[in-house]
């Protein structure tokens, strides 16, 4: 599994399986349940809650190219939302009325998860003048701020920070940022406090908490892994931090007839 976000009340992880298929599966906090929502060869990934906890909306090939799709928590009601030639990262906003998400090349845009969206009706948000693309985060509790990461136009990671809704502004948290690509930042967003002033973020080694009005962080805790998930439950309480962990087996397979 990877990928893993925390659900609202965070007794709930909705993951993808990694390798080939990639499905969205549920994973109860404390282990003792696993439900599969899609069960096919098409590849959903990046999944993220409904504010309600109701619904997850998800990235899927299953209609050809990298579009929005939304699954009841049940795993009922699949469908698509929108229609796009590529999209990536959606995330609900704070009232659950619309999801915002990438798409490659075009910036960010935003529909109404409770209905379908033409390709050529898809809302566009703008953003400042200066900045060329941005990763989503999450939306804060107010509605006020989007949290992310800036990205050139190859996607390599400047800063993080918040888009003020509404009005084109951006503001860069003093985060130190290194790697060459999106994938290889250093800190990636992780979610609001419910004051919506703080957001957590990790990086390299550390975790940490930072302040939108000011920019300034400090360290919450040490770690010593470079590639970390990370996902805040909508209270603020609880904190996930996925490590990657690969192993391997050892297997002898004998065609048959090959002992005499």
């Amino acid at each position: 599994l990877h990928w893993c976000k925390l659900s609202p009340d965070a007794e709930w992880l909705a993951c993808t399986t990694i390798g080939t298929p990639e499905d969205v599966v549920l994973l109860r906090a404390d282990g003792s349940e696993l439900r599969r929502l899609t069960d096919d060869g098409f590849k959903d990934r990046n999944v993220t809650w409904s504010p309600d906890g109701s619904r997850l909306v998800f990235d899927s090939t299953r209609s050809g190219t990298w579009n929005v799709w939304t699954v009841r928590a049940d795993g009922s009601e699949l469908r698509r939302i929108a229609d796009t030639t590529d999209s990536a990262g959606a995330v609900w906003s704070s009232d659950g009325q619309r999801v915002t998400f990438v798409i490659p090349g075009s910036g960010l845009a935003e529909v109404d998860p409770a209905r379908f969206t033409a390709r050529d009706a898809i809302r566009f948000v703008p953003l400042p003048n200066s900045m060329a693309g941005f990763e989503t985060g999450d939306w804060s509790p107010s509605g006020e701020f989007l949290g992310g990461t800036e990205v050139d136009a190859s996607r390599r990671a400047l800063s993080i920070g918040a888009l003020v809704a509404n009005i084109r502004s951006y503001r860069r948290s003093q985060l130190p940022i290194g790697g060459a690509t999106w994938s290889d930042a250093f800190w990636k967003f992780a979610g609001w406090l419910p004051d919506s002033r703080h957001y957590v973020a990790a990086g390299r080694d550390q975790i940490a908490l930072v302040d939108v009005e000011t920019g300034t962080w400090r360290a919450l805790q040490a770690v010593d892994k470079r590639r970390l998930q990370v996902s805040l439950s909508r209270d603020g309480r609880t904190l996930l931090v996925e490590q990657e962990l690969v192993d391997g087996d050892l297997w002898m397979l004998e065609t048959p007839g090959a002992r005499k």
